[in-house]
């Protein structure tokens, strides 16, 4: 990595044992991809009086030639999300799944017709911070806000169009993005009459 990994802890003490698991999962992000420029990892602790127990976010930005990738573990969405370690193995091992497949990418491995899904945002909600998109496969794809790159959560309106990385593991919500882009146009295929047929 070319700039030291940025730790932040948001609403909670720095942990100076956590520090170092945070470095050591980093380092080992290198296996996936070589050419990181830097990174970011986010903790926070969500103490809501509505949430049972204190649970944990985290977020990990990586930059890497010409692109940001991103992932985000929401409180809540699992149960093992209220001790830090575990939501923390869940985010890296995220973020080694999405470099594993950029590596992929270009190096050629991965056809046109391989490419992360298109769609459309079909609802949002600013103040919750989350949304949801509709594919050009007939899927609905949650998001959350964090999630969002290029000029972020706030410049999304219902019908952008957005090209998304599904994640592996679900939301609460169901189908979850760890990614979500603003594209140019693009047109539905399974039926033009849709909402976002590119005209």
């Amino acid at each position: 990595m070319e700039q030291p990994i940025q730790i932040v802890f948001d609403s909670l003490d720095a942990s100076p044992a956590m520090e170092q698991q945070i470095r050591e999962k980093s380092k080992k992000l290198e296996r996936f991809f070589q050419h990181m420029t830097d990174a970011t990892v986010i903790v926070s602790k969500n103490h809501k009086h509505h949430v049972k127990g204190n649970e944990f976010h985290v977020t990990i930005e990586v930059n890497v030639p010409g692109k940001k990738l991103v992932v985000s573990k929401d409180p809540g969405t699992h149960q093992r999300h209220e001790e830090l370690l575990p939501t923390l193995n869940d985010a890296f091992n995220a973020m080694a799944r999405q470099l594993e497949e950029y590596a992929r990418k270009l190096r050629g491995e991965i056809k046109h017709h391989d490419m992360p899904p298109q769609g459309r945002v079909s609802r949002i909600l600013p103040e919750e911070g989350y949304g949801f998109i509709s594919l050009t496969d007939g899927r609905e794809i949650y998001f959350h806000r964090n999630s969002v790159i290029g000029e972020g959560f706030n410049a999304l309106t219902e019908g952008c169009a957005v090209r998304v990385v599904v994640d592996s593991e679900e939301s609460d919500q169901g189908p979850q993005a760890s990614t979500v882009e603003a594209t140019g146009e693009l047109k539905f295929v399974d039926d033009p009459n849709r909402l976002g047929s590119g005209r």
